[in-house]
């Protein structure tokens, strides 16, 4: 399979995987309220919040570990088996040991359960205690050791599968518990019966990787205590890179909520939703194209990285830019109908989130550089100082700005993160014998500059936003026409190919022509 069909495949099914998540979501939500209680319900969305936050140190220890099988490449087998093996006996280990401690947290935790309110005596009990430690098995014990195997084989060109397994996970363990929730089952049963279908699905990921397994010639043989306990601490560090920015994205709300009242904070919540959903939009295409942009660098190959870097910055001068400028024009009468003008809509403050979503956007390559080569150390001092950022300009604005002050602190907390890491992407390149792509880059980040122009003066000046409009994205469209003359010829050949088997035409051609031209442009590509 070509990189570009493993692109396109990627990105599919990442598509799919949050559509799934998104209308399970929408649908589930009145299922659970109309068989549960609220308080039950609650509980429930407790433990699951309780389960991610216990199990994020695991979830960094497998990021790294799939960092590093990315850094070696497909070229040496040996040093990914040795390095899988030495993961999945620290794994093993460190869960064990994460399970008695938290065996002796809930046993004294329990103690207390006849001094506390009734509410917290019931999420104390039995009940949901098996709950807690069921769902955190499935998560430490199952999906993690499958899903270290497959990280294994990303850089074999399996990613997309990997994904699409996600996909059939995600869809299983959400309808089975659900069906048992119509016909009666409580919270309890619920968990034991979805617990039941993901042990299933696993053995069938695990038939699966080990046929991969065969056909890479991988091995799983007795794995070295030290080297697995030694990258478990250096991922401590890409833990904790992951604990600032979850409370730099969500955590705002903690410090919103005392200052400016929950309805501020429900408002924020809810203007900020478009954004999260185009930003978990754009994972799926950067995503995807981390694994063959990483055996690019690996084989120093400069136009090819070139052209993984030009597609994502492609997204962004030529779909997302002028997208978020003309969207402006209608997001307030959608967000009234959406929200059944419950929620008073603030202008500016959701131009700031799209600029946000732009920002990020054009940053993807230069993290995805510093992500694909562990550079963690960078990455923490870099999510650390955003951070302070976000909590310190709130802070400092929001007794004149109010909730916009956190909009502003995000904004300026995301452009640092950009012009760090690719300060940070550069130094790399350089010291590995590539480039970066300056003067794209450039042009990526004029549309950025050019639509957060645009966006803010619609919604200050309202009464000429057409000619602010027409002269925007006249604007915009004159850097689509630069972009393209500035990137190199192989790079954009790469980036046409991936473009035309992402579009429907493809589905349509019929004519020889076409097919003996693309044929043409194919294998010019591959010499």
């Amino acid at each position: 399979m070509s990189s570009a069909k493993r692109i396109i495949s990627g990105s599919f099914a990442s598509w799919t995987r949050i559509g799934i998540t998104l209308l399970t979501q929408i649908a589930i939500v009145p299922i659970y309220l109309t068989y549960w209680s609220v308080e039950e319900y609650g509980i429930w969305i407790g433990i699951l919040s309780l389960v991610s936050i216990t199990t994020i140190l695991d979830q960094g220890h497998i990021e790294y570990l799939g960092n590093e099988f990315l850094k070696i490449g497909a070229s040496d087998k040996n040093k990914i088996s040795a390095l899988l093996s030495s993961g999945l006996l620290s794994c093993l280990c460190i869960g064990i040991a994460e399970f008695a401690v938290l065996s002796i947290i809930i046993y004294n935790i329990t103690l207390f359960s006849p001094y506390v309110n009734d509410l917290l005596a019931e999420s104390l009990s039995f009940k949901f205690i098996m709950v807690f430690i069921l769902q955190w098995i499935s998560l430490t014990f199952v999906t993690n050791f499958t899903g270290l195997l497959y990280r294994a084989l990303i850089p074999f060109g399996y990613y997309p599968r990997t994904v699409w397994w996600d996909v059939v996970t995600t869809l299983i363990t959400t309808i089975v518990p659900l069906i048992g929730i119509i016909y009666g089952d409580d919270i309890l049963a619920a968990t034991v019966k979805g617990f039941i279908a993901l042990v299933i699905i696993q053995l069938f990921k695990v038939r699966d990787i080990v046929t991969l397994f065969k056909s890479t010639q991988l091995s799983i043989k007795g794995g070295s205590y030290k080297t697995g306990f030694d990258n478990y601490k250096r991922s401590l560090i890409l833990s904790g890179r992951y604990l600032l920015d979850n409370f730099r994205q969500q955590g705002i709300r903690l410090i919103l909520a005392p200052i400016l009242g929950a309805r501020a904070v429900a408002n924020f919540s809810t203007i900020r939703t478009g954004a999260n959903v185009a930003q978990q939009g754009l994972l799926t295409i950067t995503q995807p194209l981390l694994p063959e942009l990483m055996n690019f660098l690996n084989e120093k190959e400069q136009n090819k990285s070139e052209a993984a870097f030009s597609t994502i910055w492609l997204v962004v001068v030529v779909i997302l830019a002028p997208g978020i400028v003309t969207f402006q024009l209608v997001a307030e009468p959608l967000y009234s109908i959406w929200t059944k003008g419950a929620m008073p809509f603030d202008p500016i403050l959701f131009a700031l989130f799209s600029l946000v979503i732009l920002v990020f956007a054009v940053a993807q390559p230069a993290v995805a550089i510093a992500i694909g080569n562990n550079l963690i150390r960078s990455q923490i001092i870099i999510s650390a100082i955003c951070t302070g950022i976000v909590l310190i300009t709130t802070y400092i604005l929001y007794s004149q700005l109010s909730i916009l002050s956190a909009g502003i602190a995000l904004l300026l907390a995301e452009l640092l993160s950009l012009y760090s890491y690719k300060k940070l992407a550069k130094e790399w390149l350089l010291q590995n014998g590539l480039r970066w792509p300056d003067k794209a880059s450039k042009t990526a980040e004029l549309s950025v500059w050019v639509a957060g122009a645009t966006v803010i003066s619609i919604n200050l000046f309202p009464n000429v936003k057409w000619t602010l409009l027409i002269v925007g994205v006249s604007i915009l469209v004159w850097n689509m026409w630069r972009y393209q003359q500035c990137i190199p010829k192989v790079a954009k050949l790469k980036v046409y190919l991936l473009v035309n088997n992402l579009s429907i035409i493809r589905h349509l051609r019929t004519s020889k022509f076409a097919s003996n031209y693309l044929d043409q442009l194919s294998n010019k590509y591959n010499q």
